[in-house]
């Protein structure tokens, strides 16, 4: 026989773990029927322990139109995936389609869990499980004819979620949810829509699979399964989670915050009459920076003092301070007058009342004298006594006169020079108001800018702390990064071990010079294979970061490596993303695993695969070979029906 690989195999052998003689979960038998109480299966599937492959027999090329190549092997292997808890078995057209040719279509799975038989029955019209069940036996017919000791759906999934992960620490994922059996299944059963590219994508958009967890995730995930991961390191992925969600949030606030800096700050620069290169002052302050409040406080209270130095150099205050005193002296002499006026006609009275009788006196006048001038007369009565008292009456009298004349004379000067001292005031009120008027307009336009001003550099301070609390947390986030590769590297043996199998495998398909190891850091565990095998091609790519990836993730779990629950499942690479002897080689690669078994009950892992190539010869017929499907006929197609 023509060997079909591209090297001799290695024969170095595996040391295998005899405590893991079986895998935890694996498939008995797969049972595909067009209702729950239909007494014949349109398919029935017997599968083993290591090696399983769904093949589709080639089609001879032919001239004519082309046929369609989709026979049911990826629906296939998505009717097992949602018989292991997936909440869709295919894209929503392939799901709409089986639903109205098949709108009562069952799956039966008969699964070993840890040793333990289970019988999972589900209906494709059952996206949410409340249909399905699950019984503990080893007799599909019996439990889906007489559906005894029936239990509940949940009860199968919690079976293999306490199977596979009991031995694994509590992981937390971003969502905040604790990793599940569910998360797992997306790396043990890829979509063949991602291409096998990358060894932490297992679900691709447009394939309908449920929610996804983020390629870093997913790295973490494998880290974990493979044991690489112990429970301190887990509590500071946590913590060094929530340090990156907060200079996340940190980075986000600062980007808005300089957004609208930069969209306001120009419109401010403008308004309070900056240089160009004027910098807004934080903690650290420049010989240009300022503080754009402060700015404004300066600028009112310079202002304020222009003003108050303006009205002192003013003499408007010595103008108002001279028109009280004159208006004082105004008052007083008023009062003088006043009581000189009272005086003379107090005396006026006296000299009346002394003088002689005037009938008398001026009996012989033909023009009788005024009171005045007969108060003033020097007329003499006989008494010389009363004489001499009107005389001295006369003298004050004219005393009060000439006093009264004086205060009169006063009073006149007084009222003209505060008409002149009003004059000079009102015309300095009006220039000192003309001259303050343009500083009160000017502290009104700074007041305007108070606000505008102060919500700026408040904003220039929030952006100056979240700066600092970036940096605070790069700090956080460097130390916590420090202290994870410090716990990774207890666990050094492990990855040595791990990678050893890694390479061991990569020398197995490529040849002795070939090599590879696995990476472990703070984003979780990466195959690394040597340069010259890097994925420069899809098919170079597809091999060594993915399919041997995963087959070394098993092998090593055969070697008490990790906690791979040993069951893996790949929808075949298509053709472009894999060469064929590659693809040949790995078949080849899963055997040789079989054969460091002394038997078929012992083999601690089950690999199904599908494959649109024609496998190794020895390899292309039972009891490696669990279904052939054939797309020449309905009779072929895996439902046995074409849509």
């Amino acid at each position: 026989m023509k060997n079909s690989t591209l090297f001799q195999m290695a024969n170095e052998p595996r040391k295998l773990d005899r405590d893991r003689n079986a895998p935890v979960i694996w498939l008995k038998r797969f049972v595909i029927s067009s209702s729950l109480g239909s007494k014949k299966a349109i398919r029935d599937i017997p599968f083993r322990r290591g090696l399983n492959i769904i093949q589709t027999r080639k089609v001879k090329p032919q001239s004519g139109p082309v046929a369609r190549q989709g026979v049911g092997k990826t629906l296939l292997m998505r009717l097992i995936r949602y018989s292991l808890g997936e909440e869709n078995f295919g894209t929503e057209d392939t799901q709409a389609k089986i639903l109205t040719a098949f709108p009562t279509l069952v799956t039966v799975g008969h699964w070993e869990v840890a040793g333990e038989d289970w019988i999972v029955v589900r209906q494709v019209n059952d996206s949410d499980g409340k249909l399905a069940f699950a019984v503990k036996s080893d007799d599909w017919k019996s439990v889906v004819g007489r559906r005894l000791e029936e239990l509940p759906y949940q009860a199968f999934l919690s079976a293999i979620n306490e199977a596979v992960l009991c031995d694994l620490p509590k992981l937390e994922l971003p969502t905040g949810q604790t990793a599940s059996w569910r998360d797992l299944l997306a790396w043990l059963t890829r979509d063949y829509q991602c291409g096998y590219r990358s060894a932490n994508d297992w679900r691709h958009r447009d394939a309908n699979s449920g929610p996804n967890l983020q390629r870093e995730e997913n790295s973490q995930l494998m880290q974990w399964v493979m044991g690489l991961m112990d429970p301190d390191e887990i509590r500071y992925k946590v913590h060094h989670r929530a340090l990156l969600n907060d200079r996340a949030t940190h980075k986000k606030a600062a980007t808005e915050q300089h957004k609208q800096m930069k969209m306001l700050w120009p419109l401010l620069q403008a308004k309070l009459e900056v240089a160009e290169d004027a910098e807004v002052a934080t903690q650290q302050r420049t010989f240009n920076s300022f503080r754009p409040a402060d700015h404004v406080a300066e600028q009112i209270e310079s202002l304020e003092r222009l003003k108050e130095s303006e009205s002192q150099a003013s003499k408007t205050a010595e103008l108002e301070a001279h028109i009280t005193a004159l208006q004082t002296q105004l008052v007083q002499c008023k009062a003088d007058i006043g009581s000189c006026s009272s005086l003379s006609q107090y005396i006026r009275q006296k000299i009346a009342e002394l003088e002689p009788d005037p009938a008398k006196l001026y009996a012989n006048c033909q023009t009788p004298p005024t009171d005045d001038q007969r108060v003033e007369s020097k007329e003499v009565s006989d008494n010389p006594t009363v004489d001499n008292q009107l005389a001295d009456l006369r003298r004050q009298l004219e005393s009060q006169k000439q006093q009264l004349q004086a205060g009169q004379s006063e009073e006149q000067q007084i009222f003209a020079d505060l008409a002149e001292a009003q004059s000079l005031l009102n015309e300095g009120r009006e220039q000192i108001a003309t001259a303050l008027s343009g500083i009160d307009q000017r502290i009104g336009r700074w007041k305007a800018f108070e606000d505008d001003a102060r919500s700026f550099q408040d904003l220039s301070d929030s952006h100056a702390a979240t700066t600092h609390k970036i940096a605070r947390a790069g700090s956080e986030v460097e130390r916590s990064l420090h202290l994870q590769e410090n716990l990774r590297a207890k666990n050094l043996q492990q990855i040595t071990d791990f990678s050893n199998e890694y390479q061991q495998l990569l020398r197995e398909i490529f040849g002795p010079e070939a090599g590879g190891s696995i990476k472990v850091d703070a984003t979780g565990l990466h195959p690394n294979p040597d340069n010259h095998l890097a994925p420069a091609g899809a098919p170079l790519s597809a091999m060594t970061t993915v399919l041997a990836f995963d087959i070394a993730s098993l092998s090593a779990s055969m070697k008490g490596i990790g906690r791979h629950p040993r069951f893996l499942m790949h929808d075949s690479p298509r053709e472009g993303d894999m060469q064929t002897p590659l693809f040949l080689r790995l078949l080849e690669l899963v055997h040789q695993l079989e054969n460091e078994f002394e038997g078929s009950d012992e083999i601690s892992f089950q690999y199904i695969v599908t494959t649109t190539t024609p496998p190794p010869k020895p390899l292309a017929a039972k009891p490696f070979v669990a279904e052939t499907l054939d797309g020449k006929s309905d009779k072929g197609l895996l439902l046995k029906h074409r849509f």
